[in-house]
């Protein structure tokens, strides 16, 4: 009697849900819409980097000169500073190229619509692995309210491309997660190089599966996995074009660094925007009038530990100080880790050298989840200023742990947790200062609890 009331409750759960996704949906996607026919500034300057590249050229020192094409032309170009306004690898400078031939008008519906394929794909895959009602529930409720997120609408107002950053995480995951299948570990190795060279910090996620491949016994797998990075290290470092754009990439972020942190950074005479109002399918002028007439108003803040160390006790915090705590919050979590690793003996944890997950099992998901805690660490420990929609990359390891509820209602103080974290990047209060940030760094804690809480249970079990 009380298991067909709740799932009565679920089903009604579920209608209410499908009402609201598509009103959600819809009102998102048209709002989306919107943006992709105003400005995307940031995705501007990756498509000139693009450019540049595919020219023969390094993006990051190129400042645009009267007499230079327009294809290199960005309105926001035009500073001080002796390095470009191009942040991206060039490896993702390089994904970009098969679209920055287009008309940038183009170019940003086309990027619109690769934003929401990513995030389907994300949600579909989430809802896939989800193994209770409730859960795909949670998946589902989690997945409509990141679209109303600040992060989510600046992404996509700006035309930002960090969301490729959980996509690949989610992508490598996936792959892991399947029982052991011809080609798993040549595809799990090429997914993680692309990770790595779109967002070299991205390594760290991958540092959680490193006993995964140790333990694999078949010499051929190990030789698979590691084939993709050791051909791109011999693609960058024999490479006279590419070493050289990765060596002026490395420069222009010690460049970078400089300048958010105020610490002399170098120069230059700057030219004056010559203000092209007509180009690539562009009216500026009517882009800068559409965008007045119904402006958008989205709260942002930079949520750095540095930023906050400075509210806190009023001066710049010492860039040794900031380094060494990052990487003593990684160790934390890699040693606490690798701890209840070695002292859980559950037969179900400890499987024999060489065994394979399969489909139903959740460790590779709180490994993935655990994994990207690690990375978002190192971005909340970044020396450059991160903006709202850094946040964005929080929808793959939130949706995965969605995933992970379970009907039994154990851990659910966390889920509460976390969809409160949730609410707070999306309704700025103003009695409450930094909510955004709040929310960011309650979402590291909880998911923190998530991905280990599976291994501490086994681990009390068995003392």
């Amino acid at each position: 009697m009380v298991r067909s009331s709740s799932r009565f409750w679920v089903r009604v759960a579920w209608a209410g849900l499908a009402f609201v996704a598509i009103v959600a949906l819809w009102y998102a996607l048209t709002r989306d819409i919107r943006y992709s026919g105003e400005y995307m500034g940031d995705l501007r300057n990756r498509i000139v980097g693009a450019r540049l590249i595919e020219d023969g050229y390094s993006p990051y020192f190129y400042k645009y000169t009267p007499g230079d094409p327009v294809r290199y032309y960005d309105p926001q170009a035009f500073d001080i500073y002796y390095v470009s306004i191009c942040t991206s690898t060039p490896f993702l400078h390089r994904v970009l190229i098969p679209v920055a031939s287009l008309p940038f008008a183009t170019i940003m519906r086309v990027w619109v619509v690769v934003l929401w394929v990513i995030y389907l794909g994300m949600v579909v895959y989430a809802l896939v692995i989800a193994q209770e009602a409730r859960a795909r529930l949670i998946v589902g409720m989690v997945a409509l309210l990141f679209l109303f997120s600040n992060s989510w609408e600046l992404h996509t107002k700006y035309g930002q491309t960090y969301l490729l950053i959980p996509a690949l995480a989610g992508l490598f995951t996936a792959v892991v997660r399947r029982p052991c299948f011809r080609g798993q570990g040549l595809v799990s190795g090429l997914v993680a190089v692309l990770l790595v060279l779109v967002r070299p910090n991205a390594i760290l996620f991958l540092l959680p599966f490193a006993w995964w491949a140790v333990r694999e016994r078949r010499l051929s797998w190990k030789i698979a996995f590691l084939a993709p990075a050791i051909l791109a290290l011999a693609w960058v470092l024999l490479s006279p074009r590419e070493r050289g754009l990765w060596g002026d990439y490395q420069v222009m972020l010690s460049q970078q660094v400089k300048i958010h942190q105020d610490l002399g950074p170098k120069r230059r005479p700057a030219w004056t925007d010559p203000g092209i109002n007509e180009w690539e399918g562009l009216n500026m002028a009517t882009v800068r009038e559409r965008m007045a007439r119904d402006p958008v108003r989205i709260y942002s803040e930079n949520g750095n530990v540095f930023v906050l160390y400075q509210k806190v006790f009023g001066r710049p915090m010492p860039l040794a100080l900031l380094g060494g705590l990052g990487l003593l919050s990684i160790a934390a979590v890699l040693v606490f880790l690798v701890r209840l690793q070695r002292r859980c003996r559950d037969g179900e944890e400890r499987k024999p050298a060489g065994a394979h997950w399969s489909i139903g099992e959740t460790e590779p998901v709180r490994m993935a989840i655990i994994g990207f805690c690690l990375y978002m660490i190192s971005d909340l420990f970044s020396p450059i200023y991160r903006h709202a929609y850094y946040g964005v990359q929080w929808i793959m390891p939130l949706l995965l742990a969605a995933a992970l509820y379970r009907e039994e209602g154990r851990r659910r103080w966390v889920y509460v947790w976390i969809l409160l974290c949730l609410l707070l990047n999306i309704v700025h209060v103003p009695f409450i200062r930094m909510s955004n940030t709040i929310g960011e760094y309650g979402f590291l804690f909880g998911l923190l609890a998530i991905g280990f809480a599976h291994r501490v249970e086994n681990l009390h079990r068995n003392i």
